[in-house]
Formats: structure tokens, sequence, C-alpha cells
């Protein structure tokens, strides 16, 4: 049950209960158990600033690649997840990790190193992000593991949530193994003492007030007040006497956390001493970028205090969320809309980092302003933001023209964004306008980007610029390995990658190493297939000479014969040993088994490359010990079904010493009836998720071919296609029910 709302799960499969860490948990088989919660608004955490996911686990195994917690929409699109023992960015088994996918379906993953869980005991494991800050957190036991700056964006939380499942998708199938409780979600990044302090509370559980509500208490010399509240702003107050100079004032609460805000002191008789507050409501709409700082004046008649001090002082603001509707320009294509009445219409312009210069031409039917800042988004005001160009009048249009020192108070920046912002002079009238943005250089056509052979060093120089060399690796999708590394540097250099355009920079990256001086930087990553960029950073003031090298490990491939099994043996604890079966286009059922292992093996399949792995597969099997490994795929299966072409299986050792096995893969083509014209053939199917097939040769004289199903004792389904691979329900070119 759900103890704070009304979305409650639903078990699923035989889902038990056992012994939690606070009351009862949720208990998962690691066969098919998993908990089914629905989609609910109140769950799409990742909408706003942030969100947090935390519980309690106490895994049965941790060796294998386990969900906890996941969104997915149950036809193949995943949300953000969470998840143990991934190998991924330095993972493997008893490591946390997360894949906090946004809401245009781009990964950003975070991993913590391998080792940290254990089997058979309750361990407290969060993740947080903060979108204002793009920093992604894992946490063990009330303690930080893992911090990575993934950038700023969406994540994708409308879908359904799961508990230890991952019910579609790639490696859908996958189930958690052991105990889970006190599952919380957060529609905000928990900060760090929020994290330690539910851990603290262990089997005291987060919930100490009636409801689940969040607790504070507020002491304040000789008085004590208990908040209470939902999650909203409240008014309390707290009337005390100050018996000494110092009066102690302590604020506690319980593990959910609560947030206060907007104290003030006053003073119900006459006193010997004032607490001014000056309200700051003059500066509402004002921009909060740059230096605040706070000057205290005593301006009272014949004040004078000679020795007094400022003992201490507090300012907190809040930000509200202003974020409108902003167009991306792209380089040379103009964009066209009308800006109406008194509104701004704005737009973002990301600078590459080969520009020096920028033109930006806005022409109307009407009188515009072309507003501009490098911070934020223009408001319209020239004494704020950074450019303002009203210089032509009716229909004339403005320009405004940028370069590196141009102006010389708020130049162009290099790989920089800047906000633009279209307005009317008028502000009853309705215009039509064009906004273009062009670049004297940019970084796809202009920039070196040499690329690397595999294995085989590069050594050059980088000036003293705040330009990178860039480089470009293309990975097999036959890898199992892939890093890159800057070594022999002769100054303090960093390395940036990025899978995929666009370029990565110290800002913007996949993966950065940031070894001080001359040490080494080397990047580990997830081998995914096509063409990875890196860039070399020179921190020196002078020019360097490094040497860098892209390294990818290729699998060795067997191919396997139908029904004819394969004996081999892997090294202890490896990953992996690969083969390859090639499905017939009249095939409906393909076998792959792991006969007779002397040891614990398990064996993932993938349509297609690149190879299955761990994170990356279609079916798996993790029977323990010496049992055998089995996976059915037929062309009905889902969400993902047999189709011809090369299948790719991957056996992986779970044990502590070799272990010798045997590899099978296995086809099944049905028998196909050849139909005669105008003759019907009797026949019964079992009631089974395979088809019976027949075939039928169409003459070419024939101008109309009529397929029918006479006299059907049950309902039954017809499913025809001209050529192979052979029709099912779901892969047809017509369909009837009968």
């Amino acid at each position: 049950n759900d103890i704070v709302g009304a979305n409650n799960g639903t078990l699923q499969n035989g889902t038990t209960f056992a012994t939690g860490m606070v009351a009862r948990a949720f208990s998962f088989d690691g066969v098919d158990d998993y908990v089914r919660q629905g989609q609910s608004p109140t769950f799409d955490v990742g909408a706003g600033d942030g969100f947090t996911i935390e519980c309690w686990i106490n895994p049965s195994d941790v060796s294998l690649p386990r969900p906890l917690v996941e969104w997915n929409n149950t036809n193949g699109i995943i949300g953000a997840n969470l998840w143990i023992s991934v190998n991924a960015l330095g993972g493997g088994p008893g490591s946390l990790w997360a894949d906090l996918v946004d809401s245009t379906n781009g990964s950003h993953q975070i991993s913590s190193p391998a080792g940290l869980l254990t089997v058979l005991s309750f361990h407290h494991v969060a993740v947080t992000y903060d979108k204002k800050t793009g920093m992604a957190v894992l946490y063990d036991n009330g303690a930080a593991v893992a911090t990575t700056n993934l950038g700023s964006f969406t994540p994708l939380t409308s879908y359904e949530l799961f508990l230890g499942r991952r019910i579609s998708g790639l490696g859908a199938g996958a189930v958690y193994r052991g105990l889970m409780d006190e599952v919380s979600l957060y529609n905000r990044a928990l900060t760090a003492t929020e994290i330690r302090a539910i851990y603290l509370a262990a089997g005291a559980g987060k919930c100490s007030s009636p409801l689940c509500l969040p607790i504070a208490q507020i002491s304040l010399g000789n008085a004590t007040n208990v908040v209470s509240g939902p999650p909203d702003w409240l008014v309390n107050s707290l009337s005390f006497v100050a018996s000494q100079n110092g009066t102690p004032f302590q604020l506690s609460g319980n593990p959910l956390g609560i947030l206060l805000d907007a104290f003030k002191l006053t003073q119900s008789s006459n006193a010997l001493y004032y607490l001014p507050e000056e309200t700051l409501s003059p500066l509402l709409g004002e921009s909060a970028y740059g230096n605040w700082r706070l000057e205290l004046w005593d301006n009272r008649t014949g004040a004078n205090l000679p020795g007094s001090q400022l003992v201490s002082w507090r300012l907190e603001l809040l930000l509200g969320n202003t974020n409108v509707p902003a167009i991306t320009l792209t380089n040379g294509v103009p964009y066209t809309n009308t800006v109406v009445g008194p509104e701004i219409r704005y737009f973002i312009v990301d600078v590459p980092l080969a520009a020096t210069y920028a033109t930006n031409t806005l022409i109307g039917n009407g009188d515009l302003i072309l507003l501009g800042d490098r911070f934020g988004l223009p408001v319209g005001d020239p004494a704020r933001d950074d450019y303002y160009v009203d210089d032509q009048g009716v229909g004339g249009g403005e320009y405004l023209l940028l370069g590196t020192n141009l102006p010389p108070a708020a130049p162009l920046q290099p790989g920089q964004r800047y906000y633009l912002g279209v307005k009317n002079v008028v502000p009853t009238e309705t215009n039509l306008f064009a906004l273009r943005v062009d670049f004297d250089r940019l970084d796809a056509t202009n920039l070196n980007v040499t690329p690397l052979t595999n294995g085989i060093p590069y050594s050059t120089n980088i000036a003293a610029t705040n330009l990178l060399d860039y480089y470009q690796y293309d990975a097999s999708p036959l890898a199992v390995s892939l890093t890159f590394e800057v070594f022999n540097a002769g100054g303090d250099v960093d390395l940036v990658a990025r899978h995929g355009l666009p370029l990565p920079n110290p800002n913007n990256y996949d993966y950065i190493s940031q070894n001080l001086g001359t040490n080494d930087e080397l990047i580990s990553v997830f081998p995914i297939p096509g063409r990875w960029y890196l860039g070399v950073v020179n921190n020196e003031n002078f020019t360097v000479a490094y040497t860098i090298k892209a390294t990818e490990t290729l699998a060795t491939i067997v191919s396997l014969t139908n029904a004819v099994p394969y004996t081999n043996t892997i090294g202890t604890n490896s990953f992996g040993d690969f083969y390859r079966f090639t499905v017939p286009s009249n095939a409906v059922r393909a076998t792959f088994e792991i006969l007779n292992p002397s040891g614990d093996v398990n064996l993932y399949v993938k349509n297609g490359l690149p190879l299955p792995g761990p994170g990356r597969f279609d079916f798996f099997s993790g029977n323990p010990g010496t049992n055998e490994e089995q996976l059915i795929v037929s062309n009905t299966s889902t969400p993902v079904a047999l189709t011809p072409g090369d299948w790719y299986l991957a056996v992986q050792n779970s044990d502590a010493a070799p272990v010798t096995y045997s590899v099978r893969a296995t086809q099944f083509i049905p028998p196909i009836i050849t139909l005669t014209n105008r003759s019907a053939f009797t026949n019964s199917i079992a009631g089974t998720d395979e088809l019976d097939y027949y075939e039928f040769d169409v003459t070419a004289k024939a101008f109309a071919t009529l397929f029918e199903i006479l006299n059907p004792t049950r309902p039954v389904v017809l499913a025809l296609r001209k050529g192979l691979p052979l029709p099912t329900t779901n892969s047809f070119d017509y369909l009837t029910v009968a």
C-alpha cells in the first residue's frame, strides 16, 4: 500500500512478504515476481526540478544485473530506472547503477564501483538528480558512492512504475531476487543529510508522524513547538522569553525532512535591542545573477555602539521557475513567427567552439526590438540586457554583430550559449518577423578531427589556447571493451569523450578524465558501437606534447550448427564466450541451451549486433549452480519475436573456477501444407501459440485470390503474407479473425 497517497501497487506472479527493515518487505523470488504500481501523475517526479528514489534492499544475488525501480510503457520504451550489478561505467557485481532516461529517450547513466552490495544483508540505496545543477548522486547506506554531472534534462517518469522487473524493452524479463522495503519517490533531490537521516533511522522508518507527514521541532529558549504538515507552506509561531544572552535556537526533524523559511523575530514589549528585517520585495523580478552583499547601517540619532560586531547572518533566496518557451536557432536557418502585443518571443543560440563572429538578423513588417543576453532570457530593459537593438524603425529590421571582442562589454563566447528575444515597440501591435543567426565558422566543418586506429598511439602537441584537439574512433559492434587514454603528457591535460555529436568539451561530455599534472588520463566506456569523439584540453600556458590511443577488444565468435552441441571451457569469473546462430526465414521457433555445465554460468541472447551482455540483451537465463540454461524464442514471442538473420549468444562464468559446458542452438521449421485451387483442406490445431502453415502458388493470370477458413469449431485467426518469412499474428500482410 501507498501510505502517503492512494497509488497502491499490485503484487504479480505470487510476490509475497517477509520481515523487512521496517515491518514487512516485498519478497521477490527472482523468477517472475514483481510489483506493478501503475501510472499516476504523482509518480511523475522527474517533471520538476529533480527527483529521488530511495529504498531498503536485501538482495539474494548480486552477481547479475537486476532491476529495482523502473518506469516503462510496457511496449518497449524504458524510462528512468535504478538497477544493481550492471557491468557498465566501471560497475559490475555488487554495484549500484541508474540510467536517468530523459523525455527524448536519451540515456544518462551513473554507476558506483563493484563490490558495494552484499547478499543477505540490508542496504539503504538511493539515487538523486538535481536538474538545476545537473548533478546525479548514488548512495549506499547513507554515503555517496558515485557523483556525476549529467547535465540538465527532464527524466522520463510519466510511464507505469514497476518494482523488481523490466517489463519490456531491451533486457525484458530481468528480475530482482531478494527483499525490498520502504520504496519512496520524491519530486526533488534529497540532500546528503536527508539521505543519511533515513539510513540512520533504520528500523524506525520515515513515518514517525500520523499520515507519514514530515515533522519539525523548533526550540527557542524555554519554548518548544512541533510542526507537522502536508507538502504546502504553513505559517506557525512560537513565543519565548530570552533569559540570557545567546539564547539557543534549535531545529530538529524526522527523516522525511521539512523546509523552513522566512523566520521573523518580533518583540512583544519594549526591549533594549532591535532586530530589523528589510523586505526584499523591491527586488522581485530582478535577475539573481551576480554577487550579493549585506550591509548593516545604524542611522538612529545618537547611535554609538563601539566594539559592536555582527554575530551571524543568513540570506535565503527563493528563485522562481521562470522558464518560458524558447526556440533553439540553427545556423543559417531563419525562424518565422509572430509576436503578439507586449509578449517577448525567446530564442537560444549555442555558439560553436570554432566561431569568432555571429551575425543576428531580424526582419519584420512592424517596428521590432532585438534583445539579447549571455546569462539568461532578456527582459526587454536596455539597462539590464546585454544587447538592446532598436535602430531602424518600422519595417527596417534590426542587426546585431557579435565577435570574440565585440562588443567589449559583452563579447561572443565560443562554446557557450546566449539568448535572444523579439519584442514589439508598440505593445498593442501584432507583427510577423523572421530571425536568423549566421556563424563565420562551424565545428563540424572547420575543426580538424583526427581519426584513430585501434591500438595505435598518436603523438602530437597541443597549443596553449582554449581550443581542443579533437579525435574520432569508430567502435565495432563486436567490441567487448573500449578504452581511451592520454599518456606521456608534458603538462596538465584533460580528456573528454562522447558517443556521437555534438563534439565534447569540458562543460558538455559523456565521460571526462581530469587527473592533475602529468598523470595519464584514462576513460573506460561501455562499448556502444558507432563513432566516438574525443577532445584533449590543455590546462597549461605553454604547448604540451602528448600521446593518445584508443583500444578496443573484439570478441571471437563461434558459428553454431543447427542442433549440434559445441563444447567449450570459460575462465574464472569471466565474460564472455560468444556464438552466432543464423535463423532461416522459414523457422518459427529456436531453442538456445547451455548443457551439462560444470559450474554456474549465465546465458544472454540477442537478435543482431551489438553483442549481448549484462544490461544489453533480448533474453536472459541465469539458473543458479550447475543447472542447465534454456531460452525458447518463437515468432510470436514478445517483446522480441524470432526473426530471420543472425542471433548472438553470450556465456558468462559466475563461478570461482573455470567451467566446461556445451552450447546448442536448435531451430524448428514447421511442415507447410500445399493447397490446391478451390479444394478445401480439413485440419485441427492445438491450443498453443504455434500456428499451422500452408502455402498456395498464385498463377500469373489470376486477377483475385480468396483465402478462407470454413466452419471453425472455435475462434481462429488467419494471417497471410506474400513470401517468407512465415506470417504470425504479429507480423503479416493481411489478418482476419474467424
